[in-house]
């Protein structure tokens, strides 16, 4: 419900076509972005509202929901060519798309976008801080 709420102008069959045109980004597994997380040589960020990334997050990822006034003074320090992982609610959550659209717009080029988002994540009993219960159901 939330997700939906989001999304501004664009529908999610439409967020789809362009990230699967535009250049810089890629689907990754939850298994692939473990790995990785695992790695730590890439920027997790959960596209998700500031109050529920403060719930529950990836550790070490940045909160950069993509319809906030302030992203991209908070995106201006990042080396756009870093590797960067967005994630946000599941698979059906479309603000992980929105806000690699928004990267690459601003000159990111190595974006990735977690399939699954946070749910699965969770459900793979990887790290997270915060509070899960609502995950498990």
């Amino acid at each position: 419900k939330k997700c939906k709420e989001a999304v501004h102008k664009l529908g999610k069959k439409d967020l789809r076509k362009i990230i699967k045109k535009g250049p810089g980004y890629a689907y990754v597994t939850v298994e692939e972005a473990f790995a990785s997380f695992n790695e730590k040589n890439t920027l997790f960020m959960d596209a998700r509202s500031k109050k529920d990334y403060d719930k529950l997050h990836i550790p070490g990822s940045f909160s950069a929901y993509p319809y906030s006034d302030n992203l991209n003074t908070r995106i201006a320090f990042l080396n756009p060519s870093d590797p960067i992982i967005a994630y946000c609610f599941s698979k059906s959550c479309p603000l992980s798309e929105s806000l690699a659209i928004h990267l690459v717009d601003k000159g990111f080029t190595n974006i990735k976008i977690l399939k699954g988002g946070i749910k699965e994540w969770v459900l793979l009993q990887y790290p997270i801080e915060g509070f899960t219960e609502a995950y498990k159901k």
